[in-house]
């Protein structure tokens, strides 16, 4: 599933087409494997927030890390996880990097996806917690693309430099 991608499925789910205009384009990366899949963290990290999001086609279970380089700030959302995989987590907790943060979680757990991670990057979180929109429509797209950068940017990180 790719950054920035158009997609029509989304109409299937009151979530993402309930205003006039359909949320239809992606604003993470999507990985696709088996449920259990360990969810590794690519750089260390902080918590920021994390929730259930029980909507039909959302993320299920969600886990918001916070990254510092230098005095730079940013955020990586995992979405579609295993619920067992935020039952241990404080806010403010601190994760190396590493660290196994999360697993891939089955359809009932995971907004009723086939098994997969969503993987985004955000700079600002806009006073959300626990969720940030993954799918934006067209008018908002200017703004979406500034604030939530291709991922696939720390991509080979991940792969990579695993310890």
């Amino acid at each position: 599933g790719g950054y920035l991608e158009h997609r029509v499925l989304y109409q299937q789910s009151a979530h993402f087409s309930g205003s006039a205009e359909l949320r239809n384009r992606h604003l993470g990366l999507d990985l696709w494997c088996t449920a259990g899949t360990p969810v590794f963290c690519p750089l260390p990290a902080t918590v920021h927030s994390f929730r259930y999001n029980d909507q039909p086609l959302d993320y299920g279970a969600t886990l918001i890390l916070r990254h510092q380089i230098e005095d730079f700030f940013f955020f990586t959302l995992y979405g579609h996880l295993s619920r067992s995989s935020i039952t241990d987590w404080e806010s403010g907790q601190s994760v190396s990097q590493g660290d196994r943060i999360a697993t891939f979680g089955p359809p009932e757990e995971n907004g009723g996806w086939v098994p997969h991670l969503h993987w985004q990057v955000i700079l600002d979180m806009e006073g959300w917690s626990g969720d940030y929109p993954g799918v934006c429509t067209e008018k908002d797209l200017p703004h979406y693309q500034i604030n939530c950068p291709n991922p696939s940017v720390l991509f080979p990180m991940t792969l990579n430099e695993r310890p």
